[in-house]
């Protein structure tokens, strides 16, 4: 009987390079897109070089096999097994000198014929699948998405890899680039209480998220996530183009498709993050999620209806409503000051008053007599 020594295992390979073959790495000890959750710098290596860790989906020290485990949802003998069937390919690489030679991250969309025929076939397959899987066709439903969206993005699902959503990449032609699975039962690694819901498609190679939906509209809506893109494509109804952004590698595109519209509005999940990925974009209106809640969460509680009003209004298009207690709400100082007090109550983690700051902002959202209700019923919670 061979006994498999997982600790020589893992000293025989470099983290740093197993997670260049999922995602970019900058910096030391490096950060970069986190291959499972997407996060544009969530996923970070530990100063040891022998443990990783995403801010939002992997918020414990994980090691080689765990980052295997997380990103290609397989168990740990199947990370084992894999790690050392490439054991060459995982090797530290290095020059004469002694120096670290960089790995190009491959992609297969262009230069692996097999990668794309295979890679169609199962999305293909995946299509095919949804559309008698209830279970998965209720998921998505319940997010607040219609059938006829779902099917505009290519949206699928299988049983193949666990219980998972299927989402496509297409670049503008149509050309398949990344696959990336949302999972229904998430899997949780060994040893680990936070589960994965996310995982890619091995070879992906995320870039513009609806890409090929894009054209029709001189307004660009630039958004964080599938779920957040698909919603708001759903309620502007060709008023604009949304894209969703992927990997960091390629986020230098962004200006460049920017400069094609007319129109630039950028909405991240914080005011620093929309900043930041608004650098060489011109005339762009910047946007964070208002108190914590993104696109797909407004449209569950507002209805596709006040989603795309919402959207209008930062752009410019209509003319907000006066409030009597403050003026205009959206983009207003009042506005400014319900998401500051969600700030606050974030930092002290008082869980009540964030979800009484969230039911305030939607009730502003939906119009004067909504707001000055909830005042009446529930007390102003700025006072």
């Amino acid at each position: 009987m061979v006994t498999l020594d997982v600790q020589a295992l893992k000293a025989s390979v470099s983290l740093r390079e197993v997670a260049e073959r999922y995602t970019s790495i900058k910096g030391k000890p490096g950060n970069g897109p986190c291959p499972m959750c997407g996060g544009v710098d969530r996923f970070f290596l530990h100063s040891d070089r022998e443990h990783w860790s995403c801010r939002k989906c992997y918020d414990k020290p994980g090691d080689v096999l765990d980052l295997i485990q997380a990103v290609e949802g397989c168990d740990f003998p199947t990370a084992c097994a894999r790690l050392g069937q490439d054991l060459e390919s995982f090797k530290r690489t290095t020059t004469a000198a002694g120096a670290r030679q960089k790995l190009e991250r491959p992609r297969p969309w262009k230069e692996d014929p097999h990668w794309i025929e295979d890679a169609a076939a199962f999305v293909a397959r995946s299509q095919a699948h949804i559309e008698k899987d209830k279970t998965a066709q209720d998921y998505l439903l319940n997010r607040g998405l219609s059938m006829e969206t779902i099917r505009a993005y290519g949206i699928g699902s299988t049983g193949e890899k666990g219980h998972c959503i299927v989402i496509p990449w297409f670049l503008a032609c149509g050309t398949l680039t990344a696959i990336k699975y949302r999972l229904l039962k998430p899997f949780t690694p060994r040893d680990k209480e936070k589960p994965i819901r996310f995982f890619s498609y091995e070879g992906s190679d995320p870039i513009l998220f609806g890409a090929h939906l894009a054209g029709r509209s001189d307004t660009l809506v630039l958004v964080e996530g599938e779920m957040n893109a698909m919603s708001l494509y759903q309620c502007m109804e060709g008023t604009a183009d949304v894209l969703s952004t992927g990997s960091e590698a390629n986020r230098s595109m962004i200006p460049t498709v920017a400069q094609q519209y007319k129109h630039k509005l950028l909405w991240y999940d914080s005011a620093e993050k929309a900043l930041k990925n608004s650098a060489g974009i011109e005339s762009a209106i910047l946007m964070r999620s208002p108190c914590d809640m993104d696109a797909n969460t407004l449209l569950q509680n507002m209805g596709e209806k006040e989603l795309k009003r919402l959207i209008d209004l930062k752009l410019g298009r209509v003319e907000a409503p006066s409030l009597p207690f403050h003026g205009e709400y959206v983009g207003s100082a009042y506005e400014q000051r319900v998401n500051d007090a969600y700030d606050v109550a974030a930092d002290q983690n008082d869980q009540a008053r964030k979800k009484a700051l969230q039911a305030f902002d939607l009730e502003c959202r939906k119009g004067p007599a909504f707001a000055l209700t909830y005042i009446a019923q529930h007390g102003d919670p700025l006072a």
